[in-house]
C-alpha cells in the first residue's frame, strides 16, 4: 500500500485514521461548512 506524505503523518497522529481512510470511508465525517471554509482558506 502506498500512502502520501500527508496520510503518513495522519496515521502519526491518530492510527485509525488510516485504516478508516482506506477501508470504510463512510465513517470518516464531512466536515460542516465552517471547518470546510477553514480547509480551503488554509489556517
Amino acid at each position: 500500500m502506498v500512502i502520501s506524505k500527508s496520510e503518513f503523518m495522519m496515521f502519526l497522529k491518530h492510527p485509525a485514521w488510516l485504516w478508516l481512510k482506506k477501508y470504510d470511508k463512510s465513517k470518516i465525517p464531512i466536515p460542516d461548512e465552517d471547518l470546510q471554509a477553514r480547509f480551503d482558506e488554509g489556517t
